[in-house]
């Protein structure tokens, strides 16, 4: 079930938990990308009047929508908080293409903070979950859906 997270930890650590970020990000990004696509389709009259170059254009902005809808649900599927019963593990994408693993034992977890950007997301009940470790390092891992939860299921692991 966890393909993408199962090669990158050793074979005795057990997954306890996998956070996503909400999913009300992606489906407002998937919501734009599917207006551009009907508005495409709403001026392909006026696209095609232009003639080769209007088509060339119609056709790049499907590719555009098709690619870009990949793109941002395989990044939804990548981004993710992993529990571990041994560690915690930050997945994300830093850039196009490069995949980033970062690796904390639980032991070293010093505190957890969370955090509201603004007041949307108070009342959606998203936050950013901040986790300070002992060596001074910290970890942010941003729009998580019932962040409260996670902190509170974070800490029990901890204490």
């Amino acid at each position: 079930m966890y393909k993408y997270f199962s090669k990158y930890l050793s074979d005795e650590e057990v997954i306890l938990r996998v956070i996503y970020q909400a999913k009300f990000f992606l489906i407002l990004r998937l919501f734009f990308l599917l207006i551009l696509f009907l508005l495409n389709f709403f001026l392909m009259f006026p696209l095609f009047g232009l003639g080769d170059l209007g088509i060339l254009f119609f056709i790049l902005m499907i590719l555009f929508c098709f690619f870009s809808a990949i793109k941002f649900y395989r990044q939804y599927l990548f981004n993710a908080l992993v529990i571990t019963d041994q560690s915690i593990h930050s997945f994300y994408h830093d850039g196009i293409l490069e995949r980033v693993v970062e690796e904390f034992d639980i032991a070293n977890v010093q505190k957890i903070k969370i955090f509201y950007e603004n007041w949307f997301k108070r009342i959606l009940k998203i936050g950013n979950l901040s986790i300070f470790l002992i060596n001074e390092n910290e970890l942010i891992f941003e729009n998580i859906f019932q962040v409260k939860k996670i902190q509170r299921y974070i800490q029990e692991l901890i204490s």
